[in-house]
C-alpha cells in the first residue's frame, strides 16, 4: 500500500488573504508535520483560530498574531497534531 502525500506549492501554505502576516508561523506548523495532510489540516486550524481571535474575540491583528505564536510554540514543544492533544502535553509544557 502506498501512502499519498499532498504536495503544496512552495508559495504560501495559508489559504486566506488576511493570514499573510502569520504565514511564517503557518509554514512552521506545516513543516513540523512534514507537510502532507497533517500539516495542511494544522494550517487550516490555525487560520480558523486566527479568524476567531480577530472576529468573535474582537482582538487586534497583533493580538491575534501573538495567540497564533503561542499555539505554534506549543505545537513545536509537543510535536503532536492538535486533534491528538492530551492533558499531559500541557502539563509538560
Amino acid at each position: 500500500m502506498v501512502q499519498m502525500q499532498v504536495t503544496l506549492p512552495e508559495g504560501r501554505v495559508g489559504h486566506l488573504a488576511f493570514t499573510e502576516e502569520i504565514e511564517s508561523y503557518l509554514r512552521r506548523a506545516h513543516n513540523l508535520f512534514g507537510g502532507g495532510l497533517d500539516g495542511a489540516d494544522t494550517v487550516v486550524l490555525l487560520e480558523m483560530f486566527f479568524a476567531y481571535k480577530l472576529g468573535s474575540d474582537g482582538n487586534s491583528p497583533g493580538s491575534g498574531k501573538q495567540a497564533v505564536v503561542a499555539v505554534v510554540s506549543f505545537l513545536e514543544h509537543c510535536k503532536t497534531q492538535p486533534w491528538l492533544w492530551q492533558p499531559q502535553h500541557l502539563q509538560h509544557y
